[in-house]
């Protein structure tokens, strides 16, 4: 619900379309299971896919974390194997306990011979295999359910719907209690489903959080799925059992004995209007359940090209797929494992059985490790890193050969497995992804430029994350399974040559496969495994979670083999309990075939089971009563809360609460106080890390301190109900206040020094020889040169006035003396300005026969591209023309890495600047270009370190040049939570340096910077302009309906073109006021997107109908 109050609130601010993109995340579209060319071979469902619009709020990205993982699968096709039929292994990996979470058996009765594992209880197989096909799967990360939000009635005891009061089914089941009152448990329902209130965190008074369940709703049940897939003996029977499955959500990995495999997403996902991913709004009745997102529609496919199918809680499909699956797991690319699955079954090597268990089971090589530590070592030589603990690592790993084979002699390598907990306060989410998927496809990008030509990343943020794994790793972080003496207890593994055995060893708790953690029932029945060779759950053997492995031969099903761990049975007394550990522990299995004559000749035991009639009581006793017993404790569904919460404002944030500039720093902040909660021992790691980060940097620490101010402000607050969003927790806040403590005293940071006063200019006389005309314009417009080209007065207070530009001018009426015809000429003036200026100067002097397009202009002008002002820097400009048809020549791109260079085309000291927004890579966002002849550009650095994809406005102001990031292209690029990086202004320092002057509000993007009677304003994405106050502080001048786009200054006002609705406003230095739209009707004008002044009259250039209009002096 979090994500729903969130999301609320960005609408409210910006808009449903912007605050949509800021739940972006970063796919990577090359991980996905099932190709768009795969999926186009069932053309009727792929055009039905491709007719389907793009389900509203299709970005909006779920759980902050990865879902349930659970396990690989894989299959080759007949032509990629031994026996010219294809292989099926299917490995569910979940923590071990005893009795494992799964249950094997054969049936074999009547239709039904087929044998695998199921839910103890449940008569269907989850993963099996029959006489004509198999079938293997991993977790989805998605599941049935849909929440909704409906609001209460006064009364609470109805709830909205489409603003009428519809009363809750209710019913109070009794639950007994041994030794105690009986519990009764209300339970209420609505159309869309069960409320859930007791089990939310951020319930609010007036509402109720509702679960639809359609298994429940609609009385069906996924045994009904699992029964078909006991006797299916082909493709199509398989899918029409699939037809009844709900959920858990499954990657299903298919073969059988005509030689076909196939891949199938299985789920029953109903289908809302908008993204489930958050909860619908129950009230309207403009977001209801429209079915469910039928099978044939689902990411599938049937004998791929590539000749093999393999998953690993990886992503189904592209983003080229219109509707939201909600996945949690792999949602966003690759894991390690389905990575090196794909490695190892690429090619053309011919499986078989022991190929599978020996080559692809018994795989140790985790991907993300191999792939990244060779660029690790390189980054920490180049960087000439001097942490002593780096150095150490680093030198005992050096050398190895990346081979699982040789890591008895490295064991060092055994520190770095922990890839994840540095990558999330990295930065890099909106990069590569989130989880595990970004990390792998970090590993994939880099590993593969530095295979190419050994190059390592030249991104700042991409080196720090390896630096900072490597010094985690080393440093034994919290977070590793580590306890306080982890440095200690890792340098003695590494010096003894060989990791300790009790270090190797895992403990499988009796009756413990529960994600409940509850108690241990009897910790003397644990079992403590015999020390294992593969550890690290980023590879494919991944010892502590191979729960059950079976490897179907479908040429010869007899053939077939499994393995459960540690035993089939709960009975502790059992010698059955343990009969699978000897083959767990070396990566083995044994015969599962499914003849009869083959089982009896493996059998143990034999036990007959007679079967009785049952002749108890039909029915259970009554679980629901009327009215609760006196005694009995009564538990409402929707517990009070108190409406205070709901209305009480937030406290004033205190000053010095920021949160950080530098993007490390924010990025630990981030996961830190992130709403869904974060390990105590990450916490402790992201802040340790955090300190050792600003030792030494005075302006770090200040930052430091200030997130830490805001850190602990926002998570009292939502404590309080004050805030609609929750951070962070109780143990994040301890911390918070420790950190505060802690802090050194901050260095305040130093204002940039002053430019000091203006020299004045000296005036320099006319020449005389072959002088045409000369106007001293002392108290008239008279011609001294005695060519008698005396010049007409209009308007000009020549004593103490000024030339406004509009309709103050000297003309000088035409003579043959001023047809200049080819020869050369000059022409000298001299000219003041304020220093402060607030329209645009223009035209000194100019002589032009528009007709004929004859003349030349010199003019005195300040320069800014897109939607920036002109600046208040002065630069001289001479142009002629001589009716020649003009021609372009190529200046070449500024960077390779971008073909947007938009908005940002400014001159400032004798030289031009273009910058590029929306790079493909980190490294290359937000960098300024300065033009150096030819087609040559000079790279003047990135404009910061946030997470900004681009530089748009530019201008000069006050002898400097200023410009704005944003990140602009929402196709192309995005950011992952609401708090990611905002936009900042930057002043050049020169070379490659760009000086950070402060955040203007909390805006992904800003638009406009405009100079104005010396001030320095921006137009910002939030709807508000904002004039900087000095010191990296932004003060709000106004706000509109919307944002603006361009700022123009004209005859003393400063305007803004906003949109949606489309209007121009104009401001006094006091006060803003709307002007009115250009067009007069939103439906013909709803954007501005510039405004210029010519001749002496503002224009704007309207949208959609694309009309330029001129602002008259009545002000229509």
């Amino acid at each position: 619900m979090s994500q729903y109050y969130r999301f609320q609130e960005l609408v409210a601010q910006s808009g449903e379309a912007a605050a949509e993109q800021q739940f972006h995340m970063a796919v990577e579209d090359a991980a996905a299971i099932v190709s768009e060319t795969e999926m186009a071979k069932d053309s009727e469902a792929y055009q039905r896919l491709k007719n389907r619009p793009r389900m509203t709020g299709f970005l909006l990205q779920g759980t902050p974390t990865d879902g349930p993982k659970m396990s690989h699968a894989w299959a080759v096709g007949g032509a990629r194997s031994k026996t010219g039929k294809p292989l099926l292994e299917s490995d569910p990996q979940l923590p071990l306990s005893t009795p494992p979470f799964f249950y094997e058996f054969h049936l074999s009765a009547g239709s039904i011979d087929a044998r695998g594992i199921g839910i103890p209880g449940c008569p269907g197989l989850f993963i099996g295999f029959n006489r004509h096909i198999a079938w293997g799967a991993s977790a989805l990360g998605a599941g049935s359910q849909v929440v909704f939000l409906e609001k209460l009635t006064d009364d609470g005891q109805g709830y909205l719907f489409e603003g009428k009061t519809e009363p809750f089914t209710r019913r109070l089941e009794r639950i007994r209690v041994k030794g105690g009152a009986d519990v009764v448990q209300e339970v209420l329902g609505t159309r869309h489903g069960v409320v859930f209130n007791l089990l939310s965190q951020t319930t609010r008074a007036g509402e109720a959080h509702v679960l639809y369940d359609p298994q429940t709703m609609q009385s069906g049940t996924t045994v009904r799925a699992m029964l078909g897939f006991l006797t299916a003996s082909n493709w199509t029977e398989f899918r029409a059992a699939m037809e009844h499955y709900y959920d858990p959500g499954l990657h299903i990995v298919y073969a059988d004995d005509q030689n076909n495999i196939g891949y199938q997403t299985l789920v029953h996902r109903p289908l809302t209007v908008r993204s489930p991913r958050m909860a619908q709004e129950g009230w309207t009745g403009q977001q209801e359940i429209v079915g469910r997102i039928p099978l044939d529609e689902m990411p599938h496919m049937l004998n791929p090209e590539q000749g093999f199918i393999s998953h690993a809680n990886n992503m189904p499909v592209g983003t080229w797929y219109p509707l939201d699956l909600g996945l949690g797991t792999g949602g966003n690319g690759h894991t390690g494992r389905s990575w090196r699955l794909q490695q190892l079954l690429s090619g053309i090597h011919l499986y078989g059985v022991e190929d599978f268990e020996a080559t692809v089971h018994r795989d140790a090589v985790n991907p993300l490790l191999t792939a990244l530590l060779p660029i690790a070592i390189k980054v920490a030589d180049e960087d000439q890193v001097e942490d002593a603990a780096v150095k150490r690592l680093v030198g005992a790993v050096r050398g190895w050969d990346l081979s699982p084979a040789t890591l008895t002699d490295f064991p060092a390598v055994a520190a770095l497995g922990n890839m994840l907990t540095p990558y999330r306060g990295s930065g890099l989410n909106d990069i590569y992804g989130a989880g595990m998927g970004g990390v792998t496809n970090l590993a994939r990008r880099l590993s593969a430029d530095f295979a190419r030509d050994g190059a390592t990343p030249r991104g700042e943020r991409e080196r720090a994350y390896l630096k900072r794994w490597l010094q985690a790793s080393a440093q034994g972080t919290p977070g590793r399974g580590r306890g306080a003496g982890a440095t200690d207890d890792w340098t003695a593994r590494m010096r003894q040559g060989a990791p300790q055995a009790a270090g190797r060893t895992i403990t499988m708790p009796y009756q413990g496969m529960t994600p409940l953690q509850l108690p241990k029932v009897d910790p003397s029945l644990d079992i403590v495994s015999p020390p294992l060779t593969c550890l690290d759950t980023g590879t494919i053997w991944s010892q502590p979670g191979n729960v059950y492995t079976h490897i179907v031969d479908l040429a010869e099903i007899d053939n077939s083999r499994a393995m459960i761990a540690p035993g089939n049975t709960e009975d502790a007394a059992s010698p059955l309990r343990t009969a699978g550990i000897e083959l767990w522990v070396q990566g083995r299995t044994r015969p599962a075939p499914l003849s009869r004559d083959k089982v009896e000749q493996l059998g143990c035991t034999t036990t007959r089971v007679e079967v009785q009639p049952y002749d108890g009581p039909l029915a259970s006793p009554a679980l629901t009563v009327d009215h609760p017993a006196p005694a009995a404790q009564l538990v409402a569904a929707i517990p009070a809360v108190e409406a205070a919460r709901e209305t009480e404002e937030p406290r004033p944030r205190p000053a010095e609460a920021q949160k950080p500039d530098d993007p490390q720093l924010e990025a630990a902040f981030r996961v830190i106080l992130r709403s869904s909660g974060t390990p105590n021992d990450e916490v402790d790691a992201q802040l340790a890390e955090a300190r050792k980060y600003v030792a030494g940097k005075p302006e770090l620490i200040k930052q430091l301190r200030g997130a830490a101010v805001l850190g602990i402000y926002l998570i009292e607050e939502a404590s309080a109900g004050r805030l609609k969003v929750q951070y962070g927790s109780p143990y994040v806040l301890t911390r918070l206040r420790a950190l505060l403590r802690e802090l050194d005293a901050e260095q305040p940071s130093n204002p940039p020094p002053s430019a000091g006063p203006d020299p004045e200019p000296s005036p320099k006389t006319a020449g005389e020889a072959g002088l045409i005309g000369h106007w001293p314009l002392r108290g008239d417009g008279q011609d001294h040169s005695g060519n008698e080209l005396h010049g007409v007065n209009h308007g000009v207070r020549l004593e103490d006035g000024t030339f406004n530009g509009r309709n103050a001018y000297i003309e000088i009426p035409a003579h043959r003396r001023l047809q200049l015809g080819t020869r050369d000429f000059s022409f000298a003036a001299w000219i003041h300005t304020e220093k402060e200026i607030d329209d645009v100067i223009g035209d000194v002097v100019s002589q032009y026969d528009a007709a004929n397009r004859k003349g030349f202009h010199l003019t005195l002008k300040s320069t800014a591209g897109g939607y920036s002002s002109h600046g208040d820097d002065r630069h001289v400009y001479f142009s002629i023309d001589n009716a020649q048809e003009p021609t372009w020549e190529d200046c070449g791109r500024p960077s390779p890495t971008s073909n947007y260079v938009s908005n940002s085309l400014t001159v400032f000291d004798g030289h031009l600047y273009a910058a590029i927004t929306d790079a493909e890579k980190s490294e290359d966002w937000c960098h300024v270009f300065r033009y150096a002849g030819g087609q040559q550009w000079e790279d003047c650095g990135r404009v910061g370190e946030r997470r900004t994809h681009g530089v748009g406005p530019m201008v000069v102001h006050a002898g400097s040049l200023y410009v704005g990031t944003w990140t602009y292209d929402w196709t192309r690029v995005g950011i992952e939570e609401p708090l990611d990086d905002f936009c900042s202004v930057y002043r050049y320092a020169g070379g490659t340096t760009w000086e950070d002057c402060g955040q203007p509000g909390e805006c992904r993007r800003l638009f406009g910077l405009a100079s104005y009677r010396g001030g320095l304003y921006v137009s910002a994405e939030d709807g508000r302009c904002y004039v900087y106050a000095g010191d990296r502080q932004w003060k709000e001048s106004g706000q509109f309906p919307n944002y603006a786009h361009p700022l123009g200054i004209h005859d003393g006002q400063l305007y803004a073109g906003v949109l949606n609705p489309a209007g121009v406003w104009s401001f006094d230095g006091q006060a803003w006021s709307l002007l009115g739209n250009p067009q007069g009707r939103e439906e013909r004008c709803n954007q501005i997107h510039a405004l210029e002044v010519f001749r002496g009259q503002l224009h704007a250039t309207t949208w959609p109908e694309g009309h330029v209009c001129r602002l008259e002096a009545n002000g229509s």
